[in-house]
C-alpha cells in the first residue's frame, strides 16, 4: 500500500500557479481579464482569468516558461453612462 502511495506522489506534476492583484492609478481595478500568451518557445498553453476587485488566481493551464500578460478592465468615468475600456499589456 505504501509504495503504491510513494509512486502516486513521486509520478504526479502539478502545474504552474498564479495569482496577484492589479491596480490601475493606484486603486484594485474593479472589473476585467487577465491572459498569459506563451513566447520565445513555451508550449502553446494561453490561460486566463477574471479579475474582481484587483483579484486573480489561475491554478491551472499553464506551463513553465515566458508569457505576455495582457490586461483589460473596464472603468466608470464621471459623467459618460459607457465605461471607459482600459488594456494595458505587461
Amino acid at each position: 500500500m505504501l509504495s503504491g502511495l510513494l509512486l502516486l506522489v513521486v509520478g504526479y506534476k502539478s502545474e504552474p500557479t498564479v495569482a496577484g492583484i492589479v491596480q490601475l492609478e493606484g486603486a484594485p481595478l474593479e472589473k476585467g481579464s487577465i491572459r498569459f500568451v506563451p513566447i520565445e518557445g513555451t508550449p502553446r498553453s494561453d490561460a486566463g482569468s477574471s479579475i474582481r476587485d484587483g483579484k486573480y488566481g489561475l491554478t491551472k493551464g499553464l506551463t513553465v516558461g515566458k508569457y505576455k500578460v495582457e490586461i483589460q478592465g473596464w472603468r466608470q468615468v464621471a459623467g459618460q453612462k459607457t465605461p471607459d475600456p482600459v488594456t494595458r499589456a505587461c
